[in-house]
């Protein structure tokens, strides 16, 4: 059983950890989805501020517009437009 387990254990985790990279690596090939939400028609928006933004850093791969509205009750909103980010955490909500 000693055996058994010093051969099992080892080939586990090189596989779990080669599948994880491997899922990281290529789920962009296969994955891609875009998202397109309109505004309603009758809201009124003024816009605060607005610009363009790209990459954090090497790891944080990303770029778009952004800008920064206020509806006519004072309430924030922030838009993003022309939004692309690489493979990364799911950045929808539920």
């Amino acid at each position: 059983m000693a055996r058994f387990l010093k051969i099992v254990i080892p080939v586990f985790l090189f596989g779990f950890i080669t599948g994880n990279a491997f899922w990281y690596l290529a789920s962009p090939l296969w994955i891609d989805r875009e998202v397109s939400e309109s505004l309603p028609a009758d809201l009124v928006l003024t816009e605060v501020a607005s610009g363009t933004f790209r990459d954090a850093d090497r790891a944080h791969n990303g770029e778009g517009r952004v800008a920064v509205l206020r509806t006519g009750s004072g309430a924030g909103l922030v838009r993003l437009t022309e939004f692309r980010v690489t493979n990364g955490p799911d950045l929808s909500y539920a």
